[in-house]
């Protein structure tokens, strides 16, 4: 019997949100994901933002990117070291996250 992510050793929980990352990366464009990274990339150093308002500003994500894609995106950019989160949380601005707290990033 396979037991609930929060019961498996880190390890195995963490192999298994890889996986899961990967999938839904292998399954997002190109297109979008260079344009998201693109945008991040072109921030100077030192740069905050969310993620949200990023994607907001390409015109929002589109239909055939599943929701799950932008925490890889994010996650992918982190592991680059090409951003890091600040510490400080701040209240999603699109009416459908209903004011969610949402990370801010630096632009390293």
């Amino acid at each position: 019997m396979d037991l609930p992510l929060f019961d498996q050793p880190k390890a195995a929980a963490a192999e298994a949100r890889d996986r899961g990352m990967r999938s839904v990366l292998n399954h997002t464009s190109d297109e979008f994901k260079d344009r998201l990274f693109r945008r991040v990339e072109g921030f100077p150093k030192g740069y905050t933002f969310t993620i949200d308002r990023v994607v907001d500003e390409l015109g929002g994500r589109p239909s055939d990117v599943h929701p799950n894609a932008i925490g890889a995106l994010t996650f992918s950019m982190a592991r680059r070291n090409l951003i890091k989160r600040t510490g400080v949380m701040l209240k999603a601005e699109r009416e459908s996250l209903h004011r969610t707290d949402m990370p801010e990033w630096i632009r390293l």
